[in-house]
């Protein structure tokens, strides 16, 4: 073919926050016919320095390493029926990617402050289903190829490396638990219609909020219990694309942007989307058909390929992984909701330079809180998940 011609076309809607986002529309001579193509890129490249910050921890080597060696390895391990997870990637770079562009087929992306129903929970825990799937079979494969038990994170550890949930003893993670502890104590003050159900003292309360912490940043590493894979980590709405029916009903989901990839639990993926996507009415509703669902998928993808889920993962250790992970979904929805559960205005007004989305993060957390529950539709958001951790810590079950 020949290149006739090629422009970058800005996205009228961009929810994403480490990059700059395009239409990649080209033109060439093939055969003496003239044919469109259209594909998407990624530049990325952070608006602020305090973006600019979190892609040099290495976010973009994680994306690279799912794009080029991830994927590839499916295919070459027989799995390539599975990658339908995500979209198809065409070049990967440290600073770039270039994407099919799924809104060719009707994919649209959501705003980050959006909650969805079942049908979008459903969607989405499904394609996560595929990717996990995917995980454990390489591992189960790899290892029947060895003659010995082989993980990912054996081999690429350095790319599910943990960056941010550390219990490193430095400034920024003790600036983090004061954060998230104020700011669930202001939540705490704020919502008396919540609060009143529950009969724990103050002192009691922060002492509870401070072991709640430590056991999130303990359940997102790699357990010795429970089995692994290779998380996305970062799955909430706008990591996300969906496709409608005439009648606006979710049909099908994708995965995006994997930049946060980790090794971790499962559960790590399922309930922190459940937790940060939903209001708590419907997790009352459909909580448990949906991770019913989720198990089911998963151990369908892995029976597919002649191994026996039921000894992989049997559903007794994928329901006490549940149990054991619920506190971790519920604190990871808090440590990003305050941003995300926020209007577009509110958050282009915290995100206009470095010095401001560092204050709103650290010593701002109670004014960021009251600026996302002037809303009522983000009240609401926020009531149930702050209902939901004050049962956990009421019971003990964290």
């Amino acid at each position: 073919y020949d290149l006739v011609s090629y422009e970058l076309v800005p996205l009228k809607v961009s929810n994403g926050h480490l990059g700059y986002y395009y239409h990649l529309n080209i033109q060439v001579n093939h055969q003496k016919q003239i044919k469109d193509v259209q594909l998407f890129a990624k530049f990325i490249i952070a608006p602020t320095e305090a973006l600019q910050n979190i892609i040099e921890k290495g976010v973009s080597k994680k994306e690279d390493f799912f794009y080029t060696t991830f994927l590839p390895l499916l295919e070459t391990n027989g799995l390539g029926s599975l990658i339908n997870f995500g979209p198809k990637c065409y070049l990967s770079k440290s600073w770039l990617l270039v994407l099919d562009d799924l809104s060719k087929e009707g994919y649209i992306g959501l705003p980050p402050n959006q909650v969805i129903g079942y049908d979008g929970l459903k969607a989405i825990l499904s394609k996560l289903a595929t990717f996990h799937a995917s995980s454990i079979l390489l591992e189960e494969i790899l290892s029947q190829k060895s003659g010995k038990r082989v993980t990912l994170n054996d081999l690429y550890s350095e790319f599910l490396e943990e960056y941010f949930i550390t219990n490193e003893e430095t400034n920024t993670f003790k600036v983090m638990l004061d954060s998230m502890v104020t700011g669930i104590k202001h939540l705490i003050q704020v919502m008396p219609e919540v609060t009143g159900k529950f009969r724990i003292s103050p002192d009691e309360l922060v002492k509870r909020l401070k072991e709640v912490f430590f056991k999130w940043i303990e359940k997102t590493a790699s357990s010795d219990t429970f089995r692994n894979v290779i998380c996305h980590g970062d799955m909430y709405v706008s990591n996300a694309l969906f496709k409608f029916n005439e009648h606006g009903v979710i049909t099908e989901g994708q995965l995006i942007d994997f930049q946060g990839l980790r090794y971790c639990p499962l559960g790590h993926d399922v309930l922190y989307f459940i937790y940060i996507s939903s209001l708590k009415g419907t997790r009352l509703k459909y909580m448990d058909q949906l991770l019913e669902q989720y198990y089911t998928n998963l151990c369908g993808y892995i029976d597919q390929f002649g191994f026996d889920s039921k000894s992989i993962y049997s559903k007794e250790e994928f329901d006490q992984s549940m149990r054991y992970m619920k506190s971790q979904g519920i604190m990871h929805a808090f440590c990003y909701s305050p941003l995300v559960h926020l209007d577009n205005e509110d958050k282009a007004a915290i995100g206009k330079d470095s010095e401001t989305f560092d204050y709103y993060l650290n010593d701002g957390k109670n004014e960021l809180i009251d600026m996302a529950i002037k809303v009522e539709r983000h009240r609401m958001y926020f009531a149930g998940l702050l209902e939901d951790l004050l049962e956990v810590i009421d019971a003990n079950e964290y």
